[in-house]
C-alpha cells in the first residue's frame, strides 16, 4: 500500500511540473492536492501498517456511492443496461458486508449513525500529524488553499479578481504565483514521501 501510493505520489509530481510548466498555476494546484493526501496516507499507513486492511476494505463504499449517483442522474434501467444487473447485485453485496465497520455516531442518545464519508476517523490535518516528517507544516500549501481553488468557492474567484479604475474583471497575472507556490510546495512533499519509502523500505538513501 505505501509503495503503490508513493507511486502515484511521484506521477502526481510529474502532473504538477506539467500543469505549471505551462502557466496554469491553479490546475497545479489542484494536481498538488491529491498528491499531498496520497502522501499523508502512505506515511499514515507507514506507521500504522494495521491500517491498510482498512484503506482497502473501504472500497465497495465509494463504488456504491457511484452507481447510487448513476441512478440517480440517469435511472436504474438504463444503469442497469449499462453494466448489468449482476454487477449492480454484486457491488450491493460487497457495500452490505463492510458497511458496519465504517459506521459514525451523529447522535449518541438515538443512536442514529452514518456511514462515513472515509476509510479512517481521522480527518486529514490530525492523520499528517500521526503520519509524522513534517507533513503537517504542509497541509496549508497544499492541501487547504488547493481545495478551496478546485470547488465553487469565493476564494477561487476573488483570486483571479483584480480593482480597475473601470470595474472588476479576471487577472489571470495570479497564475504565476500560484504555479511557484505548486512546485515549490510539491518538491517539499515530494522529499518527505522519498523520506517514507527510505524509512519503511530501509533503503539507505
Amino acid at each position: 500500500t505505501v509503495f503503490f501510493l508513493a507511486s502515484l505520489v511521484f506521477e502526481d509530481f510529474t502532473e504538477v511540473w506539467l500543469i505549471a510548466g505551462n502557466g496554469l498555476g491553479t490546475g497545479a494546484l489542484k494536481a498538488l492536492r491529491g498528491m499531498y493526501e496520497r502522501a499523508v496516507t502512505a506515511a499514515y499507513i507507514s506507521r500504522y501498517p494495521d491500517e491498510a486492511k482498512r484503506f482497502w476494505k473501504y472500497w465497495p463504499i465509494p463504488h456504491r456511492k457511484l452507481l447510487s449517483h448513476a441512478r440517480e442522474l440517469h435511472g436504474l434501467a438504463f444503469v442497469e443496461s449499462v453494466l448489468g444487473a449482476d454487477h449492480i447485485k454484486t457491488v450491493e453485496d460487497e457495500y452490505q458486508q463492510v458497511k458496519d465497520d465504517y459506521q459514525e455516531t451523529l447522535c449518541p442518545k438515538c443512536n442514529l449513525t452514518r456511514t462515513m464519508f472515509s476509510w479512517s476517523k481521522l480527518g486529514l490535518p490530525a492523520m499528517a500529524k500521526k503520519a509524522g516528517y513534517g507533513l503537517e507544516h504542509c497541509y496549508y500549501n497544499a492541501y487547504a488553499t488547493p481545495t478551496q481553488q478546485g470547488h465553487s468557492t469565493v476564494l477561487a474567484v476573488t483570486s483571479r479578481v483584480k480593482q480597475q479604475p473601470e470595474g472588476r474583471f479576471f487577472d489571470n497575472s495570479v497564475q504565476k504565483y500560484f504555479a511557484g507556490q505548486a512546485i515549490m510546495t510539491a518538491h517539499v512533499v515530494m522529499l518527505k514521501m522519498m523520506r517514507v519509502e527510505d524509512s519503511y523500505f530501509s533503503l539507505g538513501l
